[in-house]
């Protein structure tokens, strides 16, 4: 692997160790924010590794996904992970503060599905 495809991942994997921490102190919103990032360094990881090319300046967790292939199923979970990259961070998203938007059941999804996207990444760049 290069080495920046290599320190996108690791990135990735320690954001999504700071997602699970914060899990335990519930803090939810926080949870969700580190989620969105690992799973976009993972996909930009991969994105380098497939296309031998810089990853794209973007925050879209579909772009990326379909760019590098992941399967169907995993589609509908980037799209509700890809707003929490500005939702979890702004007020005027939700005309209230982030921190009160998110909740447990719904992190506790975040982290099974982001583990399975690591996973699908890492298993993608074993082949590469």
């Amino acid at each position: 692997m290069r080495k920046d495809s290599a320190m996108w991942l690791e990135q990735a994997d320690k954001d999504f160790e700071v997602a699970k921490k914060n899990f335990q102190l519930k803090e939810w919103y926080v949870v969700a924010f580190f989620c969105q990032q690992a799973v976009e360094k993972a996909l930009k990881a991969l994105y380098q590794e497939k296309k031998r090319d810089v990853a794209p300046s973007t925050h879209s967790l579909v772009y990326l996904g379909h760019e590098v292939g992941i399967p169907s199923k995993y589609i509908f979970f980037l799209k509700n992970l890809s707003t929490d990259f500005v939702a979890t961070r702004y007020p005027d998203v939700f005309d209230e503060v982030p921190y009160r938007q998110y909740v447990k059941e719904a992190v506790e999804d975040y982290l099974k599905y982001t583990e399975k996207v690591l996973q699908w990444v890492k298993s993608k760049l074993k082949k590469q």
